[in-house]
């Protein structure tokens, strides 16, 4: 099966980074804590912007970016606030989005932490998100804008207050502590926003279910927005009892009538049928041709992965509803790669870009996963490649991100 490669790739393998341009030098740490952050998670997002060949404006650009606004807000070094956007627990994770039809794309996770998250000043966290909001608000990024965010974020997710009679026990252990992280999409000079909700705690305290609470936040947007697929991604997921403490959702950070839905899930014991039925919603999309074609693919990705064994420890995927538009829910699915070999995932991930036609990047990746990572050509490593995303559209073509862990 072949398509479109995209632009090509090249890395400058292991070569200095531009983390030690005089630019760099300049900076001034508040406390050991930053300085830390920085040197272990620096150098690495600078050599993920350089193999997703960005200008080198756009790498100062983007590098004074995380210097300045999120580095300050990861908190202490190591971490103490266990992060929910990744398998290690620290806030911040990178990834690089290739697709058919456009340029690779930097992305940065990250759940804003301070000195006080999951202290008696903020327990949950709120305060500090409440304040890296306020940050971004500064920042004039094209098409930021927090009234939709907050309207959802008070549906979704509890303040301090509300949480008080929760034990500390109980937050940490069922990971409700965890409510709202970010996505940076670095892409032509401009930053774009996402924010994840995780509903958890608000359903604990509330009694109410996933779906309600969901509903009950759009809903009372009115006119402003609509999901009218919505109701099927219920009906699908609650008919199989996949709605759990892990399901969240993703929305765009700007005006309610522009942003997308998406609904995220996580189950254990992935089997090929039970992925393929993901995708379809049961079958509801079967015989869509799009829907069809991305199966193709992800089945493809999948043997890479699994041989013979025909099964994954975790999956998680995500149904993507547009404002307004009656069309079949998007899927996308991530390939849980933690805990399984990097090298045999980057050459797997390898084989998979050279079958789709993108040989380039097929020959240049594992190189460039060994310039991110020193220790990655022992062979011994299991978790620098996190996950593996997939999706499919007419507009994008395949549109694969590949998560890494982001601490040297």
């Amino acid at each position: 099966m072949t398509v479109n490669p995209p632009t090509s790739v090249k890395t400058r393998g292991n070569g200095d980074s531009e983390v030690s341009t005089p630019l760099f030098k300049c900076f001034v740490f508040q406390n050991i804590a930053e300085q830390a952050w920085w040197e272990k998670t620096g150098p690495l997002l600078a050599k993920v912007l350089q193999s997703a060949q960005y200008s080198v404006q756009d790498q100062y650009l983007y590098m004074t970016l995380y210097r300045t606004v999120l580095l300050p807000r990861l908190g202490p070094h190591p971490h103490t606030w266990d992060s929910f956007i990744t398998y290690s627990g620290v806030p911040v994770e990178f990834s690089i989005n290739f697709q058919q039809h456009g340029p690779p794309t930097a992305r940065i996770g990250w759940e804003p932490v301070s000195q006080k998250s999951g202290s008696p000043a903020d327990p949950i966290n709120h305060d500090t998100v409440s304040q890296a909001i306020a940050t971004m608000s500064q920042l004039n990024l094209n098409g930021f804008d927090t009234k939709f965010l907050h309207h959802m974020m008070r549906c979704l997710t509890a303040t301090g207050e509300e949480a008080a009679d929760v034990g500390r026990d109980q937050l940490y252990l069922t990971r409700m502590k965890n409510q709202v992280s970010f996505g940076l999409d670095l892409k032509a000079g401009e930053v774009s926003v996402k924010c994840y909700l995780y509903p958890a705690l608000k359903s604990h305290l509330t009694g109410s279910s996933f779906r309600q609470l969901l509903n009950d936040a759009v809903h009372s947007l009115g006119d402003e927005v609509s999901y009218p697929a919505l109701d099927t991604i219920h009906e699908y997921l609650e008919s199989g009892g996949m709605y759990n403490q892990y399901s969240f959702i993703g929305i765009d950070c700007t005006t309610a009538s522009k942003s997308r839905l998406k609904v995220y899930n996580t189950i254990q014991d992935v089997t090929w049928s039970k992925l393929r039925d993901i995708w379809t919603l049961g079958g509801r999309f079967e015989s869509h041709a799009t829907t069809q074609r991305g199966l193709q693919f992800v089945q493809e990705f999948w043997k890479l992965l699994t041989s013979d064994q025909d099964k994954m420890a975790v999956g998680i995927w995500s149904y993507e509803l547009a404002p307004g538009s009656t069309d079949f829910p998007n899927p996308k699915y991530y390939f849980i790669m933690h805990g399984m070999n990097d090298m045999e995932n980057a050459q797997a991930i390898s084989k998979f870009y050279d079958s789709i036609g993108w040989h380039d990047l097929a020959a240049n990746f594992v190189d460039s996963v060994k310039g991110y990572f020193p220790n990655f050509e022992s062979g011994e490593t299991s978790n620098l490649i996190q996950y593996v995303s997939m999706a499919y559209s007419e507009k994008t073509g395949v549109y694969l991100s590949v998560y890494y862990h982001s601490s040297l």
